[in-house]
Protein backbone atom coordinates (compact mmCIF):
# COMPACT_ATOMS: atom_id res chain seq x y z
CA UNK A 1 0.00 0.00 0.00
CA UNK A 2 1.34 3.64 -0.88
CA UNK A 3 0.52 6.46 0.79
CA UNK A 4 1.34 9.74 -0.11
CA UNK A 5 1.87 13.42 1.89
CA UNK A 6 1.96 16.74 0.54
CA UNK A 7 3.15 20.09 2.21
CA UNK A 8 2.27 23.05 -0.10
CA UNK A 9 3.01 26.27 0.05
CA UNK A 10 3.36 29.38 -2.14
CA UNK A 11 7.06 28.56 -3.02
CA UNK A 12 6.90 24.83 -3.15
CA UNK A 13 5.44 21.64 -3.18
CA UNK A 14 6.87 18.64 -1.03
CA UNK A 15 5.85 14.97 -1.76
CA UNK A 16 6.77 12.10 0.46
CA UNK A 17 5.42 8.74 -0.76
CA UNK A 18 5.43 5.78 2.15
CA UNK A 19 4.94 2.13 1.37
CA UNK A 20 3.72 -0.44 3.79
CA UNK A 21 5.99 -2.71 2.48
CA UNK A 22 9.27 -0.64 3.71
CA UNK A 23 8.36 1.34 6.66
CA UNK A 24 11.33 2.75 7.29
CA UNK A 25 11.85 4.09 3.68
CA UNK A 26 10.24 7.65 2.03
CA UNK A 27 10.59 8.95 -1.25
CA UNK A 28 10.46 12.77 -1.25
CA UNK A 29 9.63 15.19 -4.24
CA UNK A 30 9.90 18.60 -4.26
CA UNK A 31 8.45 21.03 -7.00
CA UNK A 32 9.79 24.38 -6.46
CA UNK A 33 8.90 27.58 -8.52
CA UNK A 34 11.07 30.67 -8.75
CA UNK A 35 8.94 33.40 -9.51
CA UNK A 36 9.16 36.57 -8.07
CA UNK A 37 5.40 37.24 -7.81
CA UNK A 38 3.04 34.69 -6.20
CA UNK A 39 0.84 34.65 -9.06
CA UNK A 40 3.51 33.53 -11.27
CA UNK A 41 4.43 30.77 -8.61
CA UNK A 42 1.61 29.37 -9.11
CA UNK A 43 1.55 28.70 -13.20
CA UNK A 44 5.14 27.25 -12.39
CA UNK A 45 3.89 25.24 -9.64
CA UNK A 46 0.35 23.74 -11.40
CA UNK A 47 2.40 23.09 -14.48
CA UNK A 48 4.88 21.38 -13.20
CA UNK A 49 2.90 19.52 -10.04
CA UNK A 50 0.14 17.97 -13.33
CA UNK A 51 3.08 16.38 -14.94
CA UNK A 52 3.65 14.66 -11.64
CA UNK A 53 0.29 13.39 -11.71
CA UNK A 54 0.89 9.90 -12.52
CA UNK A 55 2.77 9.65 -9.91
CA UNK A 56 -0.20 9.00 -7.89
CA UNK A 57 -1.92 6.68 -9.98
CA UNK A 58 -0.41 3.97 -7.53
CA UNK A 59 -1.30 5.36 -4.31
CA UNK A 60 -3.77 4.57 -2.27
CA UNK A 61 -4.86 7.62 -0.39
CA UNK A 62 -3.32 10.60 -0.55
CA UNK A 63 -3.28 13.27 2.03
CA UNK A 64 -3.09 17.62 1.42
CA UNK A 65 -2.28 19.73 4.66
CA UNK A 66 -4.88 22.21 4.95
CA UNK A 67 -3.69 25.73 4.16
CA UNK A 68 -2.46 27.47 7.16
CA UNK A 69 -3.42 30.91 7.94
CA UNK A 70 -0.58 33.17 6.27
CA UNK A 71 0.88 36.56 7.24
CA UNK A 72 -1.64 38.51 5.82
CA UNK A 73 -5.15 37.72 3.81
CA UNK A 74 -2.77 37.97 0.39
CA UNK A 75 -0.54 34.59 1.32
CA UNK A 76 -3.39 32.74 2.54
CA UNK A 77 -5.27 33.24 -0.52
CA UNK A 78 -2.75 31.77 -2.43
CA UNK A 79 -2.20 29.09 -0.73
CA UNK A 80 -5.67 27.95 -0.61
CA UNK A 81 -5.15 28.52 -4.14
CA UNK A 82 -2.17 26.17 -4.56
CA UNK A 83 -4.32 23.51 -2.86
CA UNK A 84 -7.24 23.57 -4.66
CA UNK A 85 -5.08 23.82 -7.82
CA UNK A 86 -3.45 20.12 -6.19
CA UNK A 87 -7.19 19.19 -5.07
CA UNK A 88 -8.61 19.33 -8.88
CA UNK A 89 -5.97 17.71 -10.52
CA UNK A 90 -6.35 15.12 -8.52
CA UNK A 91 -10.56 15.04 -9.01
CA UNK A 92 -9.99 14.92 -12.88
CA UNK A 93 -7.82 11.88 -12.67
CA UNK A 94 -9.83 10.12 -10.41
CA UNK A 95 -6.61 10.18 -7.41
CA UNK A 96 -8.31 9.39 -3.95
CA UNK A 97 -7.29 12.86 -1.33
CA UNK A 98 -8.75 13.84 1.70
CA UNK A 99 -7.51 17.08 3.54
CA UNK A 100 -5.82 17.21 6.88
CA UNK A 101 -5.06 19.70 9.24
CA UNK A 102 -1.79 20.65 10.71
CA UNK A 103 -2.98 20.03 14.31
CA UNK A 104 -4.79 16.65 13.51
CA UNK A 105 -1.77 14.74 12.21
CA UNK A 106 0.26 16.13 14.89
CA UNK A 107 -1.99 14.98 17.52
CA UNK A 108 -2.15 11.11 15.88
CA UNK A 109 1.60 10.95 14.78
CA UNK A 110 3.58 12.65 17.84
CA UNK A 111 0.89 13.09 20.27
CA UNK A 112 0.38 16.79 20.17
CA UNK A 113 -1.17 18.68 17.98
CA UNK A 114 1.74 21.34 19.24
CA UNK A 115 4.67 19.84 18.30
CA UNK A 116 7.14 21.87 16.94
CA UNK A 117 9.63 21.69 13.94
CA UNK A 118 12.18 19.82 16.24
CA UNK A 119 9.96 16.95 17.53
CA UNK A 120 8.81 16.21 13.97
CA UNK A 121 12.05 16.43 12.21
CA UNK A 122 13.35 13.87 15.29
CA UNK A 123 10.32 11.66 14.76
CA UNK A 124 10.60 11.18 10.87
CA UNK A 125 14.54 11.12 11.79
CA UNK A 126 13.82 7.85 13.89
CA UNK A 127 10.86 6.23 12.11
CA UNK A 128 12.10 6.68 8.08
CA UNK A 129 15.71 7.77 8.29
CA UNK A 130 15.52 10.96 6.28
CA UNK A 131 18.77 12.88 6.39
CA UNK A 132 18.85 15.55 8.93
CA UNK A 133 19.75 18.23 6.47
CA UNK A 134 16.51 18.03 4.46
CA UNK A 135 14.29 20.67 4.11
CA UNK A 136 11.27 21.31 6.93
CA UNK A 137 8.65 20.72 4.62
CA UNK A 138 10.07 16.91 3.84
CA UNK A 139 9.70 15.88 7.31
CA UNK A 140 6.41 17.48 7.20
CA UNK A 141 5.45 15.81 4.12
CA UNK A 142 6.47 12.35 5.83
CA UNK A 143 4.94 12.84 8.93
CA UNK A 144 1.60 13.44 6.77
CA UNK A 145 2.19 9.95 5.10
CA UNK A 146 2.75 8.52 8.48
CA UNK A 147 -0.81 10.11 9.42
CA UNK A 148 -2.24 8.53 6.49
CA UNK A 149 -0.61 4.71 7.07
CA UNK A 150 -1.89 4.91 10.52
CA UNK A 151 -5.61 6.48 9.10
CA UNK A 152 -5.74 3.60 6.60
CA UNK A 153 -4.54 1.01 8.78
CA UNK A 154 -5.42 -2.47 7.34
CA UNK A 155 -8.36 -1.15 4.97
CA UNK A 156 -8.27 -1.90 1.12
CA UNK A 157 -7.07 1.04 -1.30
CA UNK A 158 -10.87 -0.36 -2.58
CA UNK A 159 -12.28 0.98 0.64
CA UNK A 160 -12.54 4.73 -0.17
CA UNK A 161 -10.97 5.62 3.80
Amino acid sequence: MRVCGIDSDTKSITLSFLETASPNAACIGRIEAKGRRAEDRFVELVKAFEERVPDFKSCCWVYLELPMAGPNMSATINQAAIVGAIRTLFTQHNIPHSLVSVGVWKKNVLGSGAATKDEIKSWVIQHYGLDQNREQDAFDATAIAAFGIRKIGRASCRERV
